[in-house]
């Protein structure tokens, strides 16, 4: 079965709406296997207009390309290390100032072509060396990130260490980039299909802070 497709159908009829704009946005590859014995891979980013029963496709991005992956690398480099983790990287964004943003724009790229694609020097998940694993409970994921962070960044932060002012910033510097990235994404699909009903779904979704400026 098209696994994707069944989360994505779900948060359209969740949204009570027959007529609406859909934006997935998910961290990790998925391959979905078909009833007729088909397999495919979902890609990180769907762009979709959800109209009664069906979903038509206007925009994706593929693995391994992700806007999640993004934010999940930036949370593992500010040592929070726990699947789940990146909603600390939205809580300390506040403390900061987004003076790393200049930075961050060489691994997160905006593409016209493409919505956006990821500089994947700074990455290792494409390599098929981070290991992921949740069949012992609390899922577990490693560094998706290269040393190559670290040499932009400056040091990694390990996580007994205390937040300094430069956590705060590189985590203020990734919110704002998501956030940017994220709105450009909205608009786009919003050219697409004149529509102001949206649903975002995918655990992209769960940045609070970016949705709730969404209507901003």
């Amino acid at each position: 079965y098209d696994l994707c497709f069944c989360r994505r159908f779900r948060a359209a009829r969740i949204s009570k709406g027959d007529n609406t704009l859909m934006a997935t946005c998910r961290s990790c590859k998925h391959e979905c296997h078909h009833s007729n014995g088909g397999k495919c891979h979902c890609g990180c980013l769907n762009c979709e207009h959800h109209i009664k029963e069906a979903l038509n496709k206007l925009d994706e991005v593929l693995f391994p390309h992700s806007l999640g992956l993004f934010y999940t690398a930036i949370t593992q480099y500010l040592g929070f290390l726990k699947y789940g983790d990146e909603y600390k990287v939205m809580g300390l964004a506040p403390y900061g100032k987004p003076i790393h943003i200049e930075k961050l724009n060489e691994i997160l790229i905006k593409d016209q072509n493409k919505l956006f694609c990821l500089n994947l020097d700074y990455f290792q998940h494409h390599t098929g060396n981070v290991e992921m694993t949740w069949l012992t409970g609390e899922p577990k994921i490693g560094k998706v990130y290269s040393k190559e962070l670290a040499n932009l960044l400056g040091p990694e932060r390990n996580p007994k260490d205390r937040i300094e002012k430069i956590h705060m910033d590189i985590a203020s510097s990734a919110q704002k980039l998501y956030e940017e990235t994220l709105f450009d994404i909205l608009n786009k699909l919003y050219e697409k299909n004149n529509n102001d009903s949206l649903c975002v779904s995918g655990g992209c979704g769960m940045n609070s802070v970016a949705n709730g400026k969404i209507l901003k």
